[in-house]
């Protein structure tokens, strides 16, 4: 997961650091965005329409319709807000403990860099195990027959829900956990993957040209083309699926997410948040709430 969080190294303005107002860009409007390059509109759960983003400045808001748009949209909501020191609204998921001050920690990793002015919401993104099977792989087995989960990094935006990054995984003996209401959408995301795997059509959820345009940041870009599967990973995957029913039951884990950003100076950063499992349940990490890093060099 180490390349998702090196992607999502976003930063944002602690309090006193200036303003952090979303600049809603060209992709404001009614329609969600385009889809992926050759891809036709959308499976089930993609959150995929047909609306040009070809004016800029662009923006991932608002976010497409989806089923994780509605966590996207409180977890934005909550990560600007922490970012610049303002009350936190409702929180979608419970913490792993109490705040240790009266306003939520925001550090900065690397060199303390902070947005300058108005800011433009790139996408949200996180790490999600989509968890099919648990046991000890077989060490001899072919490859694919010892798997268990997808590892996947999402990314939302204007243009819909996509797949940042895709690998197969070893079976393990640890079972995920149940999506939580607010995740629930996870189950028809994790469905439509596993559909797409089937259908050959996996390629069409891969972040293509709507996104790199909304982005517009050659380093950010070149982590997003490290992250492609290649055909073996797809391979594995229809392996592991073979075994399966239709509809296998999914259980999950996930890792860290975040929102990728510009300033006005045309800097892109991240303001990451981290997930964890408590054994119980997904809870948010405290300590620190935010961590916000620039991506650009």
């Amino acid at each position: 997961m180490t390349r998702y969080a090196a992607f999502l190294a976003f930063a944002g303005c602690a309090a006193g650091h200036g303003s952090l107002t979303v600049v809603p860009g060209a992709g404001d409007g009614d329609g969600p965005g385009s889809t992926a390059p050759g891809g036709p509109a959308a499976g089930p759960g993609s959150g995929q329409a047909d609306v040009a983003v070809d004016t800029g400045p662009l923006s991932a808001l608002p976010y497409a319709d989806t089923p994780l748009t509605a966590f996207g949209e409180q977890m934005t909501d909550v990560l600007l807000a922490a970012a610049i020191g303002e009350p936190l609204p409702q929180l979608p998921l419970p913490t792993a403990g109490p705040f240790v001050s009266t306003a939520p920690e925001v550090s900065y990793p690397d060199s303390g860099e902070r947005p300058v002015g108005e800011l433009t919401v790139l996408g949200f993104g996180m790490e999600v195990d989509f968890i099919l099977k648990i046991g000890d792989p077989e060490p001899d087995a072919p490859p694919g027959t010892q798997d268990g989960s997808f590892r996947t990094s999402f990314y939302l935006s204007s243009t819909g829900l996509r797949l940042l990054d895709f690998r197969c995984e070893e079976m393990s003996r640890e079972a995920g956990l149940p999506a939580p209401p607010a995740l629930s959408g996870l189950e028809t995301f994790g469905q439509d993957i596993i559909a797409r795997i089937r259908s050959d059509t996996i390629a069409q959820l891969f972040m293509g040209e709507p996104e790199r345009r909304i982005i517009d940041n050659a380093e950010v870009w070149e982590e997003v083309d490290r992250g492609r599967p290649d055909s073996s990973d797809i391979q594995r995957a229809r392996v592991m699926l073979e075994q399966l029913g239709p509809t296998p039951p999914l259980s999950f884990d996930v890792g860290d997410g975040g929102i990728l950003v510009r300033d006005e100076t045309g800097r892109v950063f991240v303001v990451n948040f981290d997930l964890e499992s408590d054994g119980q349940q997904f809870v948010l990490v405290t300590d620190p709430f935010v961590r916000i890093e620039s991506l650009d060099p």
